[in-house]
């Protein structure tokens, strides 16, 4: 029993897009790695509102948020993020808000995103970003009515 249910999270994982497996923590308010404290998975949060796409952040270019490690493409994105966090940070620290509107806390990843009214969500999957896709104002209204409650068991 215990065997196929480790293929089945395998199987899960796999299907999700991850290529490396990585553990983001659930117990703060800002999707971290666990291994290294990097918010969003190091990827440069300012780039998400810049560019097509995200871009990695380098370890050059840092600095300490919210008790996260936010790394940056270029000094001009930090410096802008240090000038408005609240904007360029993602809603719901990076939560997915398809599992929010289900009453989960779900980390996203950053390379399943969308922008939305000039504010960035990250998605678990492709599937869950095409799913908030196809109607974003209703997940949005249940994730903002469920957010408060599920907010204070995270901490910063």
């Amino acid at each position: 029993m215990a065997n196929s249910l480790k293929a089945m999270i395998f199987v899960l994982i796999a299907m999700s897009g991850y290529s490396t497996i990585t553990l983001a923590l659930t117990t703060e308010r800002i999707v971290v790695e666990s291994s290294n404290g990097l918010a969003i998975s190091g990827y440069d949060p300012v780039s998400f509102h810049l560019d097509s796409e995200p871009r990695l952040g380098s370890n050059e270019i840092e600095m300490v948020w919210k008790g996260a490690i936010w790394v940056f493409a270029t000094p001009v994105n930090r410096d802008a993020f240090k000038e408005n966090p609240s904007y360029y940070m993602p809603v719901y620290g990076g939560y997915d808000p398809t599992s929010l509107a289900e009453g989960r806390i779900t980390p996203g990843n950053p390379r399943y995103w969308m922008k939305n009214e000039d504010k960035v969500y990250l998605f678990f999957s492709q599937l869950r970003r095409d799913r908030f896709a196809a109607n974003p104002n209703a997940f949005i209204r249940k994730s903002e009515e469920i957010w408060p409650e599920l907010k204070p068991s995270l901490r910063y």
